[in-house]
């Protein structure tokens, strides 16, 4: 799992960390709305790999590398692994992607 996405996983327990522990929030309807923007992967460690072909080879994409990159599936991955049953949306709107999340979740309530 590439540093954003543990970062977002140990963020998000914290922030929902509660007195049951994860235990509580098993199949509760709680809901998980996530602003973020910009892009998980490191461009320039790409950008040298890619440049190096024997570096290439030995670090064959994994079959997760097509949703490990991706910032729409960081909301569903904390759902998921919370075992939260409620709604699970990932923002991109640039700089106001925490607001617009905000928003979302106060027109949810």
């Amino acid at each position: 799992m590439d540093p954003q996405s543990i970062w977002i996983m140990e963020s998000s327990y914290g922030a929902l960390h509660v007195e049951g522990g994860r235990e509580s929030l098993v199949n509760q309807a709680v809901g998980f709305f996530l602003g973020m923007g910009g892009s998980i992967i490191n461009i320039s460690q790409a950008s040298r790999e890619s440049r190096n072909p024997r570096r290439r080879m030995q670090n064959a994409p994994s079959v997760y590398a097509g949703t490990s990159g991706a910032l729409s599936v960081a909301s569903g991955r904390v759902s998921y692994t919370l075992g939260l049953t409620g709604p699970c949306l990932s923002l991109d709107t640039a700089c106001s992607s925490s607001l617009v999340a905000l928003h979302l979740v106060a027109s949810a309530l």
